[in-house]
Parts: C-alpha cells; structure tokens; sequence
C-alpha cells in the first residue's frame, strides 16, 4: 500500500474501548488512599480516608446463592498513634462488592470504594492503613503515614479539595488527588477555617513559577462537607457550619499542555500552595514513544516531507513533529489535538489487532495502515474462495471497499480498491 492519503481525509469515529478479559492478583501494585480535612475546630480535626481499588485489580468469588453473581468483602481498617502522648485511635469499616458476572469485573470503569472519618485531637500522628480480603487473605493496601494537624492559628485555610464535577448539592472529588485529566478543567473546593467574608484568590503556576491562569474574588459560604456513598463514588454534601466557610470555584484549563502545576490560594495575608498534575490518562501508547510516533507519518506525508520531519538533531525533530500537528490541529485555541489523539487511538488499535506471526507491529500491516487512515470499516466480510481466503471492508461515507487477501496464514495483503 504506497499512496499516500492527506490527515484532513480522515473520518473521526469513536474506536471501541478493548480490555483485556482477564484478571490479576493486585498484591503487588499501589491503590491510592486519599485524605480530606471535612471539619476543624480549635482543638481538633475530623479527617476523611478514602480507597479505591478498580474490579479489575481485585479477586472475586461466587456468592453463596450459586449463579453467576460475584462478590468480594473488603475490610477498612485505620489506626493512629500520637507521636507525642502515645494515644491510639481507631477506625474500621466493612464492606461488600457484588458483580453480576465476569465481565463485569473487567473493565476499568467499575471501583471498590469506601471510606472512614476519623477526629483527632490536634499534633502530629503516625497512622497505619490497611485494606483486606479476609476471606481470601488478601492485602490490597497496606501503609504508613505521618500526618501532622497544625494548631488552629498557623494558617487560615485548612484543607484544598480537587473535584472531578459539582451536581447540585454534590462535590465529586478527583479519583486520584491532585491529578486532572487532560484534557479538561477542574473545579476546586477550599475550606478556610472561621467565619469569613473576605475573597479568596487563586494562581495556576508552572514549574517555573509563571502565573499560567487565575480567579479573583471567589465569595465564600458557611459550610462543611460531609462524605457520602453513591453507585461506588464517594462524593462530599454541603452542609451548614458556623466554624469553617466553604469556597468553591472552577478553573478552564484547556489552553494548557499537560504537566506539573501548583495552585497559590491566598486569602487576607494567609496564603497556602498546592502542587497538582495535569496528565493525559489515555494517550496513547504509540503517542508516547516517540520511536514509534514519527514512522507513522509515513502514512499521511509525502516521501519528502517526511525526509523533512526526520531529519536534525533529536530536539529538532521532535519540535517538526510537534509543530506539523500543530498546523492539522482542528481546534489551535486548545492544547488537545483531536485530529493527533484520533489518529494514535487508531494506530494502538491497528498495533493490537493486525499483528502477524510474520509482522508483530500490526501498524505496519495493509490492513493495520488502512484502519489508521480510514477508521473502522462499517462491515467487514470474510469470503473463502478456490483461489484463497478475502477480506472486505466497506466504507459507504468514502464510497470506497477494500479488498485484502490472504497470503500467509493471518497476513492479509491489499488486494483491490472498489468504488461503492
């Protein structure tokens, strides 16, 4: 296949989402605890600990009326010790997780999640967290901690909560703290100990220290949050407090590249700074190396443009690259790419899916370089004729079918372009 076909050819599609259909024992990978100051008074804190363990990381057995259904019973359990008297405090909590079947333990989507509040009076603590399958003797997490609850007058603001979405009364905090997916914006929720009606300020910095975006005057109201459980998320409940005031406001982002941030939030002479990442989640894998990145423009450029692309220094070449997508990008005013994301979403598809015994990138396959470029085909068809195995894929919206044929066993060649 040698022709070369222009990116502004390309028919965006939404690719379907493939998991792998198995499971794995998760004792050996990291599950984030997080922790939210809810509530504060002069003497002490009221601390909210929260896990969250996707299905798929997690063992599974049949319940005890037989059937397909699933479930696994996961303990809570949170200790701290004061680093200064010796005094111990405890939480624990039990919870149970139900499948309907398999399948539904394999994707990403679903998440074992629960949470414990804890009060402490305040100092510094040592505090030890461990989630278990008893049943199973399992040990999904397990981890020590230092936290210290400053008095009361070292700063006026006691706690910063990153949030994925606000729904009328509902604050969904971020699945993994301090991370926001690219791209997108985010909303932050910021608790500032008293009665206040004085504004608060907030400035996005880079690594640099370059003030990137910022949001003035954000009013305050007389409120604590209070955590919640729904449909395995965890989310926060505004509720009236005479003690602390609540701020809430929302930052647009999506101007940015990714990377390393930090949020400045300053009220009266009091001013705090919380470090964030702004990654891309789901980039995808053949995006990521940039090995594998370049040589796919072959498919999209002429011979010489490309000798363009590849040729200079490492750093040269990355910056062609970045600049020629740049020039196809559909929205400039944004740092997302859809045409670049599109494109590699299509090529990680091809990769996985057209490997051969004989070509184990599927990329650099016909059929792998026609599915980058047309997308998927609305019908594919499998035709086992005297002279050999067909496969043809139809594009009505391109008025175009592809015809492949069978050479080698699984290697699929472009045999013949129809017009539709």
């Amino acid at each position: 296949m040698t022709a070369k076909v222009s990116v502004a050819l390309f028919i965006f599609s939404i690719l379907p989402s493939s998991f792998a259909l198995c499971q794995r024992s998760a004792q050996h990978e990291t599950f984030p605890v997080e922790s939210w100051i809810v509530n504060s008074t002069h003497d002490s804190v009221s601390t909210c600990f929260s896990y969250s363990i996707p299905f798929s990381r997690m063992i599974f057995e049949k319940g005890v009326s037989g059937g397909t259904q699933l479930k696994s019973d996961l303990s809570f359990s949170l200790d701290a010790v004061d680093s200064t008297t010796g005094a111990a405090y405890h939480a624990f909590k039990q919870k149970e997780f139900q499948a309907d079947n398999f399948t539904a333990t394999c994707g990403l989507s679903r998440r074992a999640i629960d949470f414990v509040l804890l009060t402490l009076p305040r100092s510094t603590y040592e505090i030890a967290i461990e989630v278990r399958d008893e049943t199973q003797h399992i040990t999904y997490i397990h981890e020590n901690r230092v936290k210290r609850y400053s008095g009361w007058a070292s700063s006026r603001i006691i706690s910063t909560f990153f949030l994925d979405s606000v729904s009328d009364n509902r604050l969904y905090p971020t699945s993994v703290s301090r991370t926001i997916p690219f791209p997108g914006s985010f909303n932050l929720a910021i608790l500032v100990k008293g009665e206040s009606s004085m504004p608060l300020s907030l400035q996005l910095l880079s690594e640099k220290g370059d003030v990137v975006c910022r949001v003035d005057s954000i009013i305050p109201w007389k409120e604590r949050l209070e955590p919640r459980l729904s449909d395995s998320l965890l989310y926060f409940v505004k509720e009236f407090d005479p003690i602390c005031s609540l701020y809430l406001t929302a930052f647009h982002i999506d101007t940015l590249e990714p990377g390393k941030y930090r949020i400045r939030e300053e009220i009266g002479s009091s001013a705090t700074e919380e470090r964030m990442s702004y990654t891309w989640l789901n980039e995808p894998l053949t995006l990521r190396n940039f090995d594998t990145a370049l040589p796919l423009l072959k498919y999209v450029t002429s011979d010489s443009l490309y000798a363009y692309l590849s040729s200079g220094s490492n750093k040269e070449v990355r910056e062609k690259f970045r600049l020629y997508w740049k020039a196809q990008d559909p929205t400039p005013m944004t740092a997302y790419n859809e045409l670049e994301a599109e494109f590699y979403r299509r090529a990680d598809y091809a990769v996985e899916h057209f490997r051969t015994i004989t070509t184990n990138n599927g990329a650099n396959t016909d059929r792998g370089k026609s599915y980058i470029l047309y997308g998927p085909p609305s019908r594919v068809k499998r035709d086992f004729r005297t002279d050999g195995t067909y496969e043809t894929w139809d594009y009505p919206h391109l008025e175009r079918r592809l015809i492949f044929k069978g050479e080698n066993p699984g290697d699929f060649l472009l045999y013949e372009t129809e017009k539709l």
